[in-house]
């Protein structure tokens, strides 16, 4: 699939047919009604993936439950306000509340602060780890694999979670990316909120800083400010 950041009047007929970026992003255009999109991406975005995002992955397995977490550049070099992460604890709480015996963690590279805790505490719960920061199409063909997906927050996962036909449980922080519905009546959604508020207030509405302090909510807030519930399944 080709990727490019054309401008419409650059586009020739044979470039075929392009998605526009707003395409992805429901609210606040409102361009589609109920499950329209979701047919769009059924129909005609899917058939266009390649075979290895719908073939099964070796380290994909039926007891295991993937975590993605947003590393990069919103770490390093583009500070972008509105890619501040989920804690420590809500990737945590999420593994707890799985079967899984197998924990795959998928990362760009370890600039996130998350990562390394994480791991350390999921070997010592007694599961399996297993880490994978490769190249961007390895990456992806795993996560279109995986049974159950632990999200951070970004479009990314968002994608996977539209057009995955492995995918059975999805998690995520907060609220939906675009505030959309959740058209994907056959996958288990939970959400996992920010009960006490008070991180919400310093990560997402303050805007991302990659601050200090910021950093080490991240590590430290608490699970007993968060609360799990049910979207559907």
């Amino acid at each position: 699939i080709p990727f490019t950041r054309k401008q419409r009047r650059e586009f020739a007929p044979q470039d075929g047919a392009i998605l526009s970026a707003v395409f992805f992003f429901d609210q606040p255009y409102r361009l589609f009604s109920g499950r329209e999109r979701q047919v769009w991406m059924d129909n005609h975005v899917l058939p266009l993936l390649p075979p290895e995002f719908s073939a099964d992955h070796p380290r994909v397995t039926d007891d295991s439950i993937t975590a993605h977490f947003r590393a990069g550049d919103i770490f390093s070099t583009q500070i972008h306000r509105g890619y501040g992460q989920p804690p420590l604890e809500y990737y945590k709480m999420a593994v707890a509340a799985s079967d899984a015996q197998k924990v795959i963690v998928v990362y760009e590279d370890l600039g996130n602060p998350m990562i390394e805790p994480f791991i350390d505490h999921i070997r010592a719960t007694g599961r399996l780890v297993v880490a994978q920061s490769s190249d961007l199409g390895s990456d992806l063909a795993l996560l279109f694999s995986s049974r159950e997906l632990v999200s951070g927050r970004g479009s990314f996962l968002w994608a996977i979670h539209a057009l995955s036909r492995k995918l059975k449980r999805f998690w995520y922080f907060h609220r939906p990316w675009d505030e959309s519905p959740l058209a994907r009546k056959d996958i288990r959604v939970n959400c996992i909120h920010d009960q006490r508020g008070d991180y919400i207030k310093s990560i997402y509405r303050a805007g991302w800083k990659n601050t200090e302090e910021q950093r080490t909510l991240m590590l430290t807030y608490p699970a007993a400010a968060l609360s799990c519930d049910v979207i559907n399944g």
